[in-house]
C-alpha cells in the first residue's frame, strides 16, 4: 500500500474510533482493538506508528506482536534470509517484550510540574519564554531591565521592621503581580493573589508600590518633543507620508470598567453599550506615545475632551507656527488639528476630499496602532476592575493608565515579538463619525472658515507635492 493509502487507511480507522459511543454495548477498548486489527491488515506501518497513540488498550504481547509483523511487512527480504532474519526479530522481539512488560506505557509524555513558588516563573525550564511574554505582556530581558530601573525606589525600602511593619516581599515577585495584573481582563487581586500564592492584601500593596516606582519613570518616557525635536519629526514624517510640518496623529479612545460607577453613573456609559472612561492619545510613526489625556466619563466626545485639555488650551507652548496634528473626522478643524473630510448626511464627499481622507488614513492608522498595542498588552485597559465612587477612584485608575502608558513607551523594542493575537485588532480602520446631538452643536458654533482653511492648505500642498491632476 501506497504512503497515500496507508494514511487514508488511517484516517478512515481513526474516524470510526472518535464514534464508538454509536456501539454501547462494545467496551471503548474493544472497538479500538477491532479496528485496529483492520488498520493492521490495510496498512501495518500505519498501524505501528498510530500504536503509540493507543498502546494503553492492549497488552503487551499484542505490542510485540504489531511490532514483529510490521518489522517483517517494512524490511524486504530474499527467499533465503526469511529463517534467519526471523530469529532475529524474534530475538529482538523478546528482549523488547521483556523491557515493556514492566512498563505501563510504551511511549508516556513527559509532564511538567505546576509550579510550587513564584522563582519557577523566571526559570526557563519551567516557564518558556512565549508562557512568559503571554503571563508577564514582556520578554524575560525586558522584565529584568525594567527590575533595574525600579528596584532601588524608595518605597521598596523598609529595613525599619519596627516602624514599617513586616518586611516586603522580593521586588522581583511585586514586579511579577503587578504585570500579570495588568495583563488580565477584569480581574480582582483575590484571583492574582491565589496565582502566586500570597494574601489578597499583599497582591494589593505590591500592585499599588509596583505602580508608584513605574510613574517615576514617567518624566524620561512620556515627554512632548521640543521644537527641535518636533522639526526633525516632521520631516520624517513628510518623507514616509508626505504631509509638511506634521509629526504625530491623535485619536481616542474608551477605558472599560466593570461596574455602573455609584458617582454620577450615568455620564459613564459610552456609545458602546458599556461604563468607560475617556482617553485621548497623541502617538509619532513610531507608535510611540507624547501625549495622553484621561479621566473623562465615557460619554464624553472625543472632540470636547480635546478642546479642555492644556495642549489646545494652551497651543503655543506645545506648537510651532504651522505645525499640527492629524485626526479622524470626529474632531474639528483647527489650526493644530487637520481631521478627516466629513460627508454631510444624505451627500457623498467629492473627489478630491476622498482622496484626501485617503492620504490621511495612511499615517493617521498609526493611531489605531498604538491604542491598539496598548490595550491587547495590557488588557486591564478594556475592563478595570474598579468602583468609581468619587474623584478619588477616577484618580486611581489615572495612575494605571499612566503606568501602563510609560510601559508602552519602555516596552516599544518588544513589539517585533508579539503574538499574532494581539494584533487582530489592529487591522479594523474604523473612523469614528459620531453624530451626537452635542457634536452637531459644535460644529454650528464655529465662528469661521479659517481652520477648514488651513485643512485646505495641507490639501493643496499635499497634492502639489505628489503632482496629482484633479
Amino acid at each position: 500500500m501506497t504512503h497515500v493509502g496507508g494514511f487514508l487507511a488511517t484516517y478512515i480507522i481513526l474516524s470510526k474510533i472518535s464514534n464508538f459511543n454509536h456501539a454501547p454495548n462494545k467496551s471503548k477498548a474493544d472497538i479500538h482493538k477491532t479496528y485496529f486489527k483492520s488498520l493492521f491488515e490495510a496498512s501495518p506501518i500505519c498501524c505501528y506508528k498510530i500504536s503509540y497513540r493507543y498502546d494503553y488498550y492492549f497488552t503487551c504481547f499484542e505490542m510485540c506482536e504489531v511490532k514483529r509483523f510490521t518489522y517483517l511487512h517494512s524490511c524486504p527480504l530474499s527467499e533465503g534470509d526469511h529463517s534467519s532474519s526471523e530469529d532475529e526479530i524474534d530475538e529482538y522481539i523478546i528482549t523488547d517484550f521483556y523491557h515493556a512488560d514492566n512498563k505501563r506505557f510504551f511511549n508516556r509524555r513527559s509532564y511538567r510540574r505546576l509550579s510550587k513558588s513564584w522563582q519557577e516563573f523566571l526559570d526557563p525550564v519551567s516557564t518558556n519564554d512565549d508562557e512568559f511574554l503571554e503571563e508577564f505582556r514582556m520578554s524575560r530581558n525586558s522584565f529584568y531591565s525594567l527590575f533595574q530601573l525600579i528596584k532601588d525606589h524608595p518605597i521598596f525600602q523598609n529595613d525599619d521592621i519596627k516602624l514599617r511593619g513586616r518586611p516586603q516581599h522580593d521586588i522581583q515577585l511585586q514586579l511579577l503581580v503587578t504585570m500579570h495584573k495588568l495583563g488580565l481582563r477584569a480581574t480582582k487581586f483575590s484571583t492574582v493573589a491565589r496565582k502566586f500564592k500570597i494574601s489578597k492584601g499583599t497582591a494589593r500593596n505590591s500592585f499599588n508600590r509596583v505602580i508608584q516606582a513605574i510613574l517615576s519613570l514617567e518624566k524620561n518616557c512620556v515627554e512632548w518633543p521640543d521644537a527641535e525635536e518636533r522639526k526633525r519629526m516632521s520631516i520624517k514624517f513628510q518623507s514616509k507620508y508626505g504631509f509638511r510640518k506634521c509629526f504625530g496623529s491623535i485619536d481616542g479612545t474608551l477605558i472599560g470598567i466593570t461596574e455602573r460607577p455609584e458617582w454620577f453613573g450615568e455620564d459613564f456609559y459610552s456609545r458602546k453599550s458599556s461604563y468607560s472612561l475617556q482617553a485621548l492619545v497623541v502617538n509619532d510613526i513610531n507608535c510611540r506615545i507624547l501625549y495622553y489625556h484621561f479621566g473623562w466619563p465615557g460619554s464624553t466626545h472625543d472632540n470636547r475632551a480635546w478642546r479642555n485639555c492644556v495642549l489646545n488650551k494652551k497651543s503655543s507652548f506645545f506648537f510651532s507656527p504651522g505645525e499640527y496634528l492629524l485626526a479622524d473626522s470626529a474632531f474639528t478643524a483647527s489650526q493644530i488639528i487637520v481631521p478627516c473630510y466629513k460627508a454631510a448626511p444624505g451627500k457623498q464627499l467629492s473627489q478630491d476630499k476622498n482622496l484626501f481622507n485617503n492620504y490621511v488614513a495612511k499615517p493617521r492608522v498609526k493611531s489605531e496602532h498604538t491604542i491598539g498595542i496598548l490595550k491587547n498588552r495590557f488588557c486591564c485597559l478594556k475592563s478595570l476592575n474598579i468602583r468609581i465612587r468619587n474623584t478619588r477612584d477616577i484618580e486611581y485608575a489615572s495612575l494605571i493608565f499612566s503606568a501602563c502608558v510609560v510601559l508602552h513607551n519602555l516596552l516599544l523594542d518588544d513589539n517585533k515579538d508579539l503574538p499574532i493575537e494581539w494584533y487582530l485588532d489592529l487591522l479594523k480602520k474604523v473612523e469614528d463619525l459620531d453624530e451626537s446631538p452635542e457634536h452637531l452643536e459644535h460644529m454650528r458654533r464655529q465662528p469661521s472658515s479659517v481652520p477648514h482653511l488651513r485643512r485646505e492648505q495641507v490639501q493643496d500642498q499635499l497634492f502639489k507635492d505628489y503632482k496629482l491632476k484633479l
